[in-house]
């Protein structure tokens, strides 16, 4: 199912226009609660695989969360969640996310995004 989501989202984001791209990544800061740079620049969304009981669902993924790799703010201090990995909630359902992120971060635009810096990108936008 992934590599299908993923081959829909590199085929369609050809066509993404800048307008386009900005409001999906608009709309997944809010689905998410992430950082703007998180979602545009540094940010990589995977799917979270379903625990039931505490214990891991073999090949069976999470429909409401999404494993978060990229999170700003934290300058590899102690405690945080620096270069890792790790699950976070979602307000629609994870594939949809996911899929948000693959079409915007493939087209043009998200590549370019995904290049720049904080300050960089926030020029950019503005």
């Amino acid at each position: 199912m992934w590599s299908t989501l993923l081959d829909e989202a590199k085929e369609k984001s050809k066509h993404l226009s800048r307008e386009e791209a900005v409001k999906i990544g608009v709309l997944l800061t809010l689905f998410t609660g992430r950082r703007v740079v998180e979602i545009f620049c540094q940010g990589d969304f995977s799917p979270a695989q379903l625990i039931v009981d505490k214990k891991p669902v073999q090949n069976a993924y999470d429909s409401w969360h999404v494993n978060l790799y990229g999170q700003a703010k934290t300058w590899g201090a102690d405690g945080t969640n620096f270069d890792k990995t790790y699950v976070i909630p979602t307000l629609t359902q994870s594939k949809n996310v996911i899929y948000a992120h693959w079409l915007m971060r493939n087209s043009s635009f998200g590549k370019e995004w995904a290049e720049m810096t904080p300050d960089e990108f926030k020029n950019d936008l503005l």
